[in-house]
């Protein structure tokens, strides 16, 4: 009769929280499955560029045909953390942690690290925050689980960065990133853009990473400014 008392409190608990039944785990060492520097919008040929767009786009190929890439590209030219989803397109590999209430993502490029905050009530900004926001090169990310997707969704983005190594953004850009386990080492990253001052229409774009083994973590130490004073580049 214990045992049969235990094993129906075990499922009551999965009835009262099926949600954490079925959170897959995407923690493990990821890299893209194949580098990219461009986005491809899907269903489009192209990106769907407001005027204004065009011409920010326009004006970013020509600066990078002289290679004037502090005219429009810090990452490049100054080791700049890049902005997203740009981030997500690092050749290099990252290491996801998952936790009840964050998912960090740790990239193997200049040391970076991201959050994305499962907390359903996280603690208030301050005032001065909220009346006064600071768009940030990482923006502020919070996240949730819909059945076996983590959906992620970034506000807070700094205009000054660019959405792959030519796509310009706007102020107003807004981004949502649905992370999938297609197999246990596969993960799609479907991004939905957002940004009206840019693009004419929301679009997106599929990024695949493949799994790598959990032994190539902790990365070796990437410090980009040595590989600027090197030489070797910055961001691909």
């Amino acid at each position: 009769m214990k045992v049969l008392g235990g094993a129906a409190a075990a499922i009551g608990l999965l009835i009262i929280n099926p949600a954490n039944a079925a959170t897959p785990n995407l923690e493990g060492v990821w890299v893209i499955s194949q580098p990219i520097t461009d986005l491809v919008p899907v269903g489009e040929k192209a990106a769907p560029l407001t005027e204004q767009g065009k011409a920010r786009y326009r004006e970013n190929k020509a600066f990078a045909a002289k290679r004037k890439y502090d005219d429009y590209d810090y990452t490049k030219s100054r080791c700049s953390a890049p902005g997203m989803p740009r981030m997500m397109m690092t050749p290099r590999p990252f290491k996801i942690f998952q936790r009840p209430e964050m998912v960090t993502l740790a990239f193997q490029w200049n040391q970076l690290v991201r959050q994305i905050d499962l907390r359903t009530n996280p603690p208030k900004k301050k005032a001065a925050e909220e009346a006064f926001p600071v768009p940030t090169m990482k923006g502020d990310t919070t996240g949730r689980w819909d059945g076996n997707t983590l959906v992620a969704h970034t506000t807070g983005l700094s205009p000054d960065k660019l959405l792959d190594n030519m796509l310009p953004n706007g102020d107003q850009l807004d981004l949502v990133e649905r992370l999938t386990l297609v197999d246990e080492n596969t993960l799609e990253e479907r991004i939905t853009i957002t940004d009206p001052e840019m693009y004419t229409k929301p679009w997106d774009a599929v990024i695949t990473y493949k799994r790598l083994p959990d032994s190539t973590y902790p990365f070796p130490e990437d410090i980009c400014l040595d590989r600027k004073q090197d030489r070797k580049g910055t961001w691909p």
